[in-house]
C-alpha cells in the first residue's frame, strides 16, 4: 500500500476503505474516491455513457410497452422520473481540481449550457466558502503532531 493510503489508514477520523474497484464504485462503500485526472476523466464518460444508453433502453422499451405493461409502466412513472433525474449529468456536470490555492472547476468539455451553469454554479459556491482553505485546514488539523486533532 503507497504512503498516502497508510497515512489515511491512520487517522481515526477518516474511515478509509483503502482501494475500490471500478465495479464498485456504486457500492456505497466509499464516499470520495480519490484518482488521477485520467482515469477519473475516463471513469466519468464511461459512467456518463452508460447512463444515457440505459435511458435510450429504458425508453424504447416505454414507447414499446402494450396493454397491462402500459399500464403499469404509468404507475411506475413517479419512480422513473427520479431515476432520470438522478441519472441526469448535466445535474453533475464537471468536477473541482483539490489540492490547488485557488478554486479551478473542469466542466465538461461537450456540456450543454445547463450543464455548464450547473458547474459554474458549484464553482462560485466553491469560492464563497473558500474550498481550497477549508480543505487546507482540515487537513493542517488531521496532521501528525497536530493541536487540534
Amino acid at each position: 500500500m503507497g504512503e498516502a493510503a497508510n497515512l489515511l489508514r491512520d487517522q481515526v477520523e477518516i474511515d478509509f476503505v483503502g482501494f475500490v474497484e471500478g465495479s464498485r464504485l456504486f457500492d456505497n462503500d466509499a464516499d470520495v474516491v480519490v484518482c488521477d485526472g485520467l482515469v477519473g476523466n475516463t471513469t466519468l464518460k464511461a459512467i456518463e455513457g452508460t447512463a444515457v444508453m440505459a435511458e435510450h433502453l429504458l425508453l424504447q422499451q416505454l414507447h414499446s410497452a402494450r396493454g397491462l405493461q402500459r399500464l403499469l409502466l404509468g404507475l411506475l412513472r413517479p419512480t422513473l422520473r427520479r431515476v432520470r433525474t438522478a441519472l441526469d449529468t448535466e445535474q453533475f456536470n464537471g468536477a473541482a481540481f483539490l489540492g490547488l490555492a485557488g478554486v479551478v472547476y473542469k466542466s465538461h468539455g461537450g456540456a450543454s449550457e445547463v450543464a455548464f451553469a450547473h458547474a459554474l454554479r458549484r464553482t462560485i459556491e466553491s469560492v464563497k466558502i473558500s474550498l481550497p482553505g477549508v480543505i487546507a485546514q482540515g487537513l493542517a488539523a488531521h496532521q501528525p503532531g497536530s493541536t487540534t486533532a
